[in-house]
């Protein structure tokens, strides 16, 4: 044995008795009053149960036997908060929401995957760049980008016309999935970076970016179930871990600083408007509004440069003479915004979010857990059929017990894009991208279940994906027709 190896294997266990004398002479505190499940395993608590890609039933459970304030165990004997109670929620990501800060695991992975961005930062730094990207999500700037939604949706419809028009049956079993990941991603890259990369063919033309993200988002979300207290340890754990997702999504960065977007962006803005017209997002690209409003921030402000649903559309388009809607046309299709409202309350990239405590209320480090899941799923809130999808409740007055409960996130009474400093900046993309698409397809696409057997299941990863039986390649095959 080398002397190298001896003293890291030394210091692994100086550390971990170390975390053990913590654990032994911690005060105990209101935590350990709180029911929840038994840990099956001192070593590992209940993470194992919480993160795994089929955890579903176990979240069901915990929200069913303990309520929505629960004690979970985690590594090494620590206690753990699982909350979805809406008072709960607000104090952790809005009114406390500086003692409640992400954990050590999703810091350090997302400055490994992305950089030093919003999702890496905390504090001052993550609120200046917040300050600074928000109103690039605005009303507004969503007007000016519909043209290009569109644009990019009706080269998916043509991709899917030139698909099921290349021959076999009538009906044909398309992955879907595929299709809508190659189409968030063009539009995240006309609208959002001015950059094209996928043509929307039939013959798939898959770029580094779209599989690097591919393999980094199928990912099982494990971050969460590192030990806070020690941070070298948790470094080497998150790194370990993902070192084959890391070394593979680093091709994402490179490939962004390959096609010197950037740069080319700054100067057709340096020379001005005609130069600007001329590449893709037209100048109305989340980037160039970006770039624009950082230019003319002062240097305090200033941030780095690399920091029934088809006939309600059928008949609006009517109205209009089949051209594309507006964004107020779109928005105020009331139908089409119950489905969107529901698919999100039930479809929701992530299961949860995990803040730890910096404060004396409970021990430094405390794992608390928002369960986007449960409190989606709410009944004392939503009602007895709060597990079923049904748009039609949002054509109806929403239940009193939900409207007095006050939920904290930032979209219609609902945890999908969380509340507080740290929500999703892009909702209304995501929104604006969700009805766009939808419109299109249902007015030219008619849509039947898989003629396959196998059962679809969800898989609880970094990003909520399904897959078919026994093949864990994610896919949501389904029949699709064309529209007489």
């Amino acid at each position: 044995m080398t002397a190298t190896s001896l003293n890291w294997q030394l210091g692994v266990i100086a550390t971990l008795a170390i975390i053990l004398l913590r654990r032994f002479f911690r005060r105990k505190y209101g935590l350990d009053n709180l029911p929840g499940p038994v840990s099956p395993s001192w070593l590992t608590g209940n993470f194992l149960q919480l993160f795994n890609p089929y955890a579903w039933k176990f979240h069901e459970s915990i929200a069913k036997t303990y309520g929505s304030a629960v004690r979970i165990h985690g590594p090494f004997g620590a206690n753990g908060l699982y909350i979805f109670d809406s008072k709960a929620m607000h104090t952790v990501l809005v009114k406390n929401q500086d003692i409640f800060e992400e954990n050590d695991g999703f810091l350090l992975t997302n400055l490994l995957l992305f950089g030093d961005g919003l999702l890496s930062t905390l504090g001052h730094r993550h609120r200046k760049q917040r300050k600074m990207l928000t109103p690039v999500f605005s009303s507004a700037h969503m007007r000016d980008m519909i043209p290009t939604f569109f644009e990019v949706t009706h080269k998916l419809e043509n991709g899917l016309k030139s698909r099921l028009q290349s021959g076999g049956p009538q009906i044909q079993e398309v992955d879907i999935l595929s299709w809508m990941g190659r189409t968030a991603l063009e539009l995240m890259g006309q609208a959002g970076l001015g950059y094209s990369f996928d043509p929307l063919i039939k013959r798939r033309v898959c770029s580094p970016v779209q599989s690097n993200y591919k393999r980094a988002s199928s990912c099982p979300d494990t971050h969460a179930i590192l030990e806070h207290e020690c941070f070298v340890v948790s470094y080497w754990i998150c790194y370990l871990g993902r070192k084959l997702t890391i070394f593979g999504t680093w091709p994402i960065i490179c490939t962004m600083w390959e096609m010197k977007s950037l740069r080319a962006k700054k100067l057709a803005l340096e020379k001005g408007d005609e130069a600007v017209s001329q590449q893709i997002g037209r100048g109305k690209d989340l980037i160039s509004i970006l770039m624009k409003e950082n230019m003319k921030a002062s240097d305090e402000d200033r941030l780095e440069d690399g920091e029934v649903l088809a006939q309600e559309i059928i008949e609006a388009k009517r109205q209009k003479d089949g051209q594309d809607l507006s964004y107020d046309e779109l928005v105020a299709l009331p139908y089409l915004d119950a489905v969107c409202r529901e698919t999100l309350a039930f479809v929701f990239p992530s299961s949860d979010c995990g803040p730890h405590c910096t404060s004396r209320c409970f021990p430094r480090g405390t794992v608390v857990m928002v369960s986007i899941f449960n409190a989606n799923k709410n009944p004392d809130l939503w009602g007895k059929d709060a597990d079923e999808w049904k748009p039609e409740r949002w054509l109806s007055p929403l239940p009193d017990a939900l409207l007095e409960a006050r939920i904290p996130g930032v979209y219609s009474h609902l945890m999908t894009f969380i509340g507080g400093g740290r929500s999703c900046i892009g909702f209304k993309f995501s929104q604006l991208e969700m009805k766009v698409v939808i419109s299109v397809l249902v007015e030219n696409f008619k849509f039947s279940p898989s003629a396959r057997d196998s059962e679809i299941l969800w898989q609880m990863n970094g990003v909520t994906a399904p897959i078919v039986g026994k093949d864990n390649h994610p896919q949501l095959p389904i029949g699709i027709s064309l529209v007489d």
